[in-house]
């Protein structure tokens, strides 16, 4: 309020010296006003291409370190044969009679190299490998998982300072503007031509846009030291999703769900309960009547006969396997569905925004017709509100801009694959113009100059009305001759709802109404 306060008192000031001022020459200081800002107010166009890559510098975590020991164990199972090696050595201090042999055993000495083909041996050391396999790989997708999450932290962090950068430049422009736009109405009031009011709205706009730019301006410098500006250009373009990406979903769930029912069927294997094995052994033996040693070979086999439901319980196993994951990918799924409604709703809301430009870019040419053809003063002064109307919606696409970035970046998140396209504002088609007669109270030249306003080239006339066919022809416009009228636009009925749209108060909006968005960060478009 005190702000206010503050710009009626420099208007009082400001009227002290602008007795003397003319009108001719405040049209001078808005047209020039319009001429500088023009400079500035244009759609954003793509200049960089931006593609999601979470490149960025190599940290050890936790993850690394579990992979490279799963990938050490894994190693050392493939490398390992299996292969046993026993020795039991006796030595009798007593003069003890052996009862089954009937002599005094001094010493004994009992050798055996073991190969347990199955169970803890070859096999079953290849069989740990695979296992560890499919350890490592899961692993590596949760750490790809952690790599996308950690990019997405630092990415907020870098393109919200680049987008924050660019409403710093337009904020100084848009202040600019307002405060040269504040001393011409405070003219203008001095004279009587315009209310109080739209100065004193003018002044709370000039106070806003400063405490946001400021706000904004504080904000950078907290994250200006955690950006890393080498991996997104300075200006990031507009980006929408080339195809909805719910597929990628379904193609990574089973992926990973193969992977746990396999890791439960390679835990589970037969392996664990049979055991077959190969020996050599060396047996030497010392009593009080001889020595005697001999070596043998042989086949050992172990087959437990507990008839167990393992195959129950290995299904048991996967079924809780797979209604964890189920749950994961049920809580995934609506994040995705989350986060692409948002991404949706920012869209729908830019479209808003190139629409509510288009319109103020019609009513500029049109303001820029009357100006030039029927001279109406009151033009210059509404070209400059619809150039502060211009710099809202840069302002709105602009946070739009940030908001989409927030919604692509956790959907990057989710699928590490996401197919982008820079978001492309293009023109409006032009109307198809129908020219009934030529006894409009609008004058021809003036006709021609609205239709070129509209960047519009060709009109359609009556196939009787010869006359009117060749006036418009030589005026440079193509013709297209119809037998009828169908859904034409009448060029005299839009050319009366236009100017009747022009004069409306500037309480009342002009724009295509924004009724239904659920955004409050944006700015609604009024004149």
């Amino acid at each position: 309020m005190q702000k206010i306060i503050i710009y009626l008192l420099i208007s009082v000031l400001t009227s002290l010296f602008v007795k003397a001022q003319s009108l001719d020459s405040l049209l001078i200081s808005s047209e020039e006003l319009y001429r500088i800002n023009e400079t500035y107010l244009s759609l954003p166009v793509p200049q960089n291409v931006f593609k999601f890559n979470n490149k960025q510098p190599e940290d050890s975590t936790i993850t690394d370190y579990q992979i490279a020991i799963k990938q050490l164990e894994k190693d050392a199972y493939r490398k390992d044969l299996g292969l046993v090696f026993k020795a039991n050595a006796q030595y009798n201090f007593n003069d003890d009679l052996d009862e089954e042999s009937n002599r005094i055993t001094r010493s004994r000495l009992k050798t055996e190299l073991e190969w347990n083909i199955l169970k803890e041996g070859f096999l079953n050391n290849k069989h740990k490998a695979q296992q560890k396999n499919i350890e490592i790989s899961l692993l590596q997708q949760k750490k790809a998982q952690e790599k996308r999450i950690a990019w997405r932290r630092q990415f907020r962090i870098d393109y919200t300072y680049s987008i924050n950068q660019e409403l710093l430049t337009l904020f100084k422009h848009k202040e600019a503007f307002l405060n040269r736009y504040f001393d011409i109405l405070s003219v203008l009031h001095y004279q009587k031509l315009i209310k109080r009011e739209q100065l004193i709205e003018v002044g709370e706009k000039i106070t806003i846009a400063r405490k946001e730019g400021e706000h904004i301006k504080q904000y950078n410098k907290l994250i200006k030291d955690s950006v890393s500006s080498t991996y997104i250009p300075s200006i990031l373009p507009i980006l929408i999703i080339k195809k909805e990406p719910y597929q990628f979903q379904i193609a990574m769930a089973s992926n990973r769900d193969s992977l746990q029912a396999a890791l439960v069927y390679n835990k589970a294997s037969w392996l664990d309960n049979i055991s077959l094995s190969a020996y050599a052994n060396y047996n030497w033996t010392q009593s009080d009547i001889n020595t005697r040693n001999f070596a043998s070979v042989g086949l050992r086999l172990r087959v437990p006969l507990r008839f167990n439901e393992n195959e129950s319980i290995t299904k048991a196993k996967i079924r809780l396997t797979n209604t964890i994951d189920n749950t994961h990918e049920k809580g995934q799924h609506n994040q995705v569905v989350t986060y692409f409604a948002s991404y949706r709703e920012k869209i729908r809301d830019l479209h808003v925004q190139h629409k509510n430009w288009e319109i103020v870019q019609e009513r500029k040419r049109v303001l820029q017709v009357l100006k030039k053809e029927l001279n109406n003063p009151e033009a210059g002064i509404q070209l400059l509100a619809l150039q502060e109307e211009q710099y809202d919606i840069l302002e709105n696409i602009l946070i739009l801009k940030k908001q989409l970035y927030t919604s692509l970046s956790h959907l990057y998140e989710l699928y590490g694959d996401l197919k982008t396209q820079p978001f492309i504002f293009k023109k409006r088609p032009s109307k198809d113009v129908i020219i009934l007669n030529d006894k409009s109270s609008f004058p021809h030249t003036f006709q021609k100059a609205f239709l070129k306003a509209h960047n519009i080239t060709s009109v359609s006339v009556l196939d009787k009305n010869i006359v009117l066919q060749q006036k418009w022809k030589s005026s440079g416009f193509k013709i297209r001759v119809v037998s009828k009228y169908t859904k034409e636009t009448m060029l005299h009925q839009w050319m009366r709802e236009v100017l009747k749209t022009i004069k409306t108060t500037n309480n009342e909006s002009i724009f295509i109404s924004e009724k239904g968005s659920s955004n409050p960060h944006l700015k609604r478009t009024k004149n």
